[in-house]
């Protein structure tokens, strides 16, 4: 910045610095007037030159850098972005995506690339890092040694061993020779099938002129382990301390690791009391099982459940460990199953057998887990009693529990597996039979009703007639009994005029209605009976991540939308339901006031699989955002009760909603409100 003065040649140098003072003086009052961000306002000036022209001052606010060459002094920009790194450094996925797309056209120095990278390289998004690259080069900024590396390091954690080889080869092209971090993360790429190839690259390093380090060896190390190779494993882990390397504690604990797979209990404890030595924390799985294998077992006893689940967030072998266990049970209980099922198939099944309308098959299952109703299975009259009243197709009977299926007699008997500890009952009453059934069961409870009635009134006109206070007829009465003769009048039936023949629930009507001339309404037994169909939460099943989630709001709201197709629906079983709900139309609109976890992604997925032609969108806020509303809502209602105005929130001051804004602990006293409201 140029500030120009009245100084003079042959003034005297002591006004030219007053003249200095005064200006930043100047500039620091201005800064605050104008509302400067407070980082902006330690700035630092500096006499450079007095002139018979003026004062040239060189103005370095903190964090910019002026640039060099014709640009005269000109501030270009930030030196770096802290807040830019702050905000990569806990980032992951689609987010960091997001931003890193929203800051790249603003980068213009290759330090703030190289923070870019450096995210990038921590979630392994070796494709954007590497587009990023070839956008730097577009730009005019050439890459050095430091952002291959990241690039590299990028792609070690995605496995892709082939790509870092041709980085290397790019690197040698452009006159950049690689170091031994770039070789240590070309070894890192290698998959466990690939751990020959990790050997051969560590083998080229010599060539280059570098020696391999202690991370070298440990990625070498580390794929052997998990190709089976524990021999190569610990020969690649003793070389490490032969040639007094560093290691880490992943290191040691793959050693372990091999050490458990080969049976090698001594070297084991060995390795664990050099653990010891550096405060390393070895794995408490991999610890009890070498000490397992020193009394003779082969793997220690699981260990009971505790209350943490989850392995602890800083411990990579541990979670790692855990995953391959679970992959280790998973495929355990897959290949009993299948041993299982072959075990049955070969075994002939039983004769099927029928009793009481049902046929009976042992052995047997069909749609499992599409469970239209579930009950005890105690009695099993009782269930069959079920079965035919509510029209399914049939049940299963499994550990004492009844299973009953939707479909229909046909559709199960085709699709009928076996299954152990089973027996199905197949309902062999035609759906036409069933209607007519409960048709004539409704009939003969209607009749069974009317005469019921019937005799409630002869009763109570018997007993009238007993105490002698019988009336004379009402003329609607006589009017009836008229016409029962063929005395004049209209030809009416005397139901329709005695006051004891009208059905109860409602007026008689002046017409001759429908249902008998009394208001055509329909008592409960003639109402269809509405069929039993799955629950709505059956179609959009949650996922257990961590915790249970089933009650998250969007689940919730899935399942309202479900209900109410379930009601408008005339479906009488899930398969015609389900055939409809492929020919509903419309759009189904989605709001959270926070990003949507992976369990209420699977049940967006379900349900667009259940509606196909309906169109579901989802818009959701970032939880950020809805705590700083709720936070706002929360402050202006704080500060209604105090009776104190509340701030203004577009002041610059109070934009990140932080905590440093107190509220008052006193309330105002009376002589200070009587002085303001003066």
């Amino acid at each position: 910045a140029r500030f120009r003065c009245p100084a003079k040649e042959g003034r005297p140098e002591s006004l030219a610095m007053a003249c200095w003072r005064q200006c930043r003086s100047r500039l620091a009052v201005q800064s605050r007037r104008l509302g400067a961000p407070r980082e902006s306002r330690y700035f630092l000036a500096q006499l450079q030159d007095v002139t018979p022209s003026g004062i040239h001052l060189g103005l370095g606010a903190r964090g910019f850098q002026q640039a060099a060459g014709d640009d005269g002094g000109r501030v270009t920009g930030p030196r770096h972005y802290p807040s830019l790194a702050q905000t990569l450094r806990n980032t992951r996925g689609r987010e960091l995506l997001r931003i890193v797309d929203t800051a790249v056209p603003n980068l213009k120095h290759i330090k703030e690339f190289s923070v870019v990278l450096k995210a990038l390289a921590l979630d392994g998004q070796w494709r954007r890092a590497l587009r990023l690259l070839r956008e730097m080069q577009e730009m005019g900024v050439q890459p050095n040694l430091i952002t291959y590396n990241q690039v590299l390091s990028a792609m070690s954690k995605d496995k892709q061993v082939e790509k870092a080889l041709g980085m290397l080869e790019e690197m040698r092209q452009n006159a950049i020779e690689p170091d031994v971090l770039s070789y240590s993360n070309c070894v890192g790429a290698c998959k466990p099938s690939e751990w020959e190839r990790s050997l051969q690259i560590m083998e080229s390093m010599p060539a280059a002129g570098l020696a391999p380090d202690g991370p070298c060896f440990e990625h070498a190390a580390a794929a052997c382990e998990e190709a089976g190779e524990w021999q190569r494993s610990l020969a690649l882990f003793m070389e490490i301390a032969q040639r007094e390397l560093e290691s880490t504690s992943v290191g040691h604990n793959y050693a372990l690791s091999a050490a458990r797979q080969g049976k090698q209990w001594r070297h084991g404890f060995e390795i664990m009391a050099e653990m010891a030595k550096r405060t390393f924390e070895p794995d408490f799985r991999l610890r009890q099982d070498l000490e397992a294998q020193s009394r003779g077992l082969d793997r220690a006893p699981p260990p009971e459940p505790s209350a943490r689940s989850t392995p602890s967030p800083d411990n990579v072998w541990q979670r790692k460990q855990q995953l391959r266990e679970l992959r280790e049970q998973d495929k355990r209980r897959q290949e009993e199953r299948k041993l299982e099922q072959d075990r049955l198939e070969r075994e002939p099944a039983a004769k099927p057998y029928e009793e009481e309308g049902f046929m009976v098959y042992g052995g047997q299952d069909a749609f499992a887990n599409k469970n239209a109703h579930t009950m005890p299975a105690m009695d099993i009259a009782a269930c069959r009693k079920v079965c035919q009243e509510r029209g399914y197709g049939a049940f299963t009977v499994w550990s004492n529990q009844a299973y009953f299926r939707s479909e229909g007699a046909a559709e199960i008997k085709e699709g009928m597996k076996r299954a152990g500890g089973t027996t199905m009952y197949v309902n062999l009453e035609p759906e036409s039979q069933r209607k007519a059934r409960l048709k004539a069961r409704q009939e003969e409870e209607r009749r069974q009703e009317q005469d019921k009635q019937r005799q409630e009134r002869d009763a109570r006109r018997k007993q009238r007639e007993e105490e002698g206070v019988l009336e004379s007829p009402s003329p609607v009465q006589h009017s009836a009994s008229q016409a029962a003769r063929g005395e004049g009048g209209p030809p009416q039936r005397a139901a329709e005029a005695s006051w004891e023949a009208r059905p109860r629930g409602g007026p008689p009507t002046s017409g001759g209605g429908g249902g008998g001339g009394f208001g055509g309404q329909r008592g409960p037994q003639d109402r269809k009976p509405r069929p039993k169909l799955r629950s709505p939460g059956s179609y959009v099943l949650p996922v257990f991540a961590q915790h249970d989630r089933s009650n998250h709001a969007e689940r919730q709201a899935l399942i309202k939308v479900i209900a109410r197709v379930q009601e408008a629906s005339g479906a009488q079983n899930d398969s015609e339901f389900e055939r409809e709900c492929a020919e509903v139309t419309g759009t189904v609109r989605l709001y959270a006031s926070h990003t949507p976890c992976i369990s209420c992604m699977a049940c967006f997925c379900q349900f667009q699989r259940l509606f196909p032609k309906v169109k579901l969108c989802v818009d959701f806020d970032d939880w950020r955002d809805t705590r700083r509303m709720v936070e706002m809502a929360r402050r202006e209602e704080e500060y209604k009760r105090r009776g104190v105005s509340p701030p203004d929130y577009a002041c610059p001051g109070l934009s990140d909603m932080s905590d440093e804004e107190e509220f008052p602990d006193d309330e105002p006293s009376a002589a200070s409100a009587t002085a303001v409201a003066a």
